[in-house]
């Protein structure tokens, strides 16, 4: 009889749920950062439902809406990733707060 063990991990992904865009290098971008995973697509949404900003290769965000940064206040953040042990998409939703 052989036994087989599989080692699988679920993946980690830490996302911020707060940025302060006042220029001092500390949270100053929402960076998502964890480990067993793929990143596919960000969206950021702000509170009525206009998309903020989109990517599928960058997967920071400084803070800002054509070229300016947005007012304090609370968004919506949209991510969908590839889970790297069962090659599964998957995608939640969380809030992120937007201080000085």
């Amino acid at each position: 009889m052989y036994h087989i063990k599989v080692n699988y991990k679920e993946p980690k992904i830490w996302i911020p749920n707060v940025i302060s865009t006042n220029g001092d290098n500390i949270n100053d971008e929402l960076e998502i950062k964890g480990e067993f995973f793929e990143p596919v697509e960000l969206a950021i949404y702000d509170r009525w439902g206009s998309k903020l900003f989109y990517s599928n290769s960058n997967f920071k965000w400084d803070g800002k809406f054509n070229n300016e940064f947005v007012s304090i206040g609370v968004y919506i953040v949209h991510f969908t990733y590839l889970n790297q042990q069962t090659g599964e998409l998957k995608s939640f939703t969380q809030d992120l707060t937007v201080v000085r």
